[in-house]
């Protein structure tokens, strides 16, 4: 899990151990294999628990209106524009 690019770059590695610990528990039962494990996760889970944090859609992190939208597409084809004219004054150097 700790290897996962999203979850990595989302959770810091406590955290990541706390939800490997509750989704071992939750699938105990289809998880036979995992016995040793899964003791060891309701053992810590016994312990201080990190707070979570609230979750917040990603669709409402930033409501935008058509304009603001439209303006940074203008913005963001500016940039790249100009991105686009100084890699070629780069080439022809």
């Amino acid at each position: 899990m700790m290897m996962d690019p999203l979850t990595g770059a989302k959770l810091t590695p406590p955290y990541i151990w706390q939800l490997v610990d509750d989704m071992l528990v939750a699938q105990e039962q289809w998880l036979p294999q995992y016995g040793e494990a899964i003791r060891a996760a309701k053992e810590r889970q016994k312990g201080e628990r990190l707070p979570l944090k609230e979750y917040v859609p990603a669709a409402r992190l930033k409501e935008r209106t058509l304009e603001e939208m439209a303006k940074e597409k203008e913005e963001t084809r500016r940039l790249a524009a100009a991105t686009d004219k100084a890699a070629d004054a780069r080439k022809n150097q």
